[in-house]
């Protein structure tokens, strides 16, 4: 990505978050806002997303603060879990599942073509970044839900494919907590709202 070309890919991803929170026809509204903590998608990563049946659709933006080395960065994730057990007793809701996820780093941080000093075609990572996860997702209410999930991304399986004596996924799998907030909680206090 040349330099200053990640500034219009932001304009354009917070343009589609604010036309889909705000359409007034709630055609587009997402049926659920997340916040989830680490997971190889941002230290921090607030989303959106949808539900139809057992698949679920999870927009993310992800911010990773400044440290000692390497700057801040954003992280923009399409996420795609696919619901594969579900338990149900009383108040009391867990369901399993695995999913897919894509991910698109805005900095040059994995652009190690651009090192001068490298051969050709060393190492050549992009900005996107494929994720395969596994998780539980438990609901005790109907409107809030709790997950954890472990992921791994595409650039260690493949380290692990081609150097399976010195790379164990075990070594690279990564941890996310999150929580689920049902939409419904605002629709629900905006009828109350105007009732009063």
């Amino acid at each position: 990505m040349f330099p200053g070309a990640r500034y219009p890919m932001r304009i354009l991803v917070y343009s589609l978050f604010v036309a889909l929170l705000a359409d007034a026809s709630h055609a587009f509204v997402p049926q659920r806002l997340s916040f989830q903590h680490a997971g190889d998608i941002g230290k921090y990563s607030l989303g959106a997303g949808y539900q139809f049946s057992y698949y679920h659709l999870n927009f993310f933006w992800g911010y990773v603060p400044e440290s000692a080395f390497n700057n801040h960065y954003e992280i923009f994730t399409i996420k795609n879990d696919f619901d594969f057990f579900h338990y149900n007793h009383q108040n009391f809701e867990a369901t399993f599942y695995g999913g897919i996820g894509l991910s698109h780093l805005m900095a040059d941080r994995y652009n190690t073509q651009r090192i001068s000093g490298a051969p050709d075609d060393y190492y050549r990572i992009g900005n996107l970044k494929g994720q395969l996860y596994l998780g539980g997702r438990s609901k005790f209410y109907k409107k809030y839900s709790y997950y954890m999930e472990s992921s791994i991304n595409d650039v260690w399986l493949v380290n692990m494919i081609n150097n399976n004596q010195t790379v164990k996924i075990q070594d690279h799998l990564v941890l996310a907590l999150g929580i689920h907030i049902s939409t419904d909680v605002f629709k629900s206090n905006e009828k109350a709202a105007r009732q009063d």
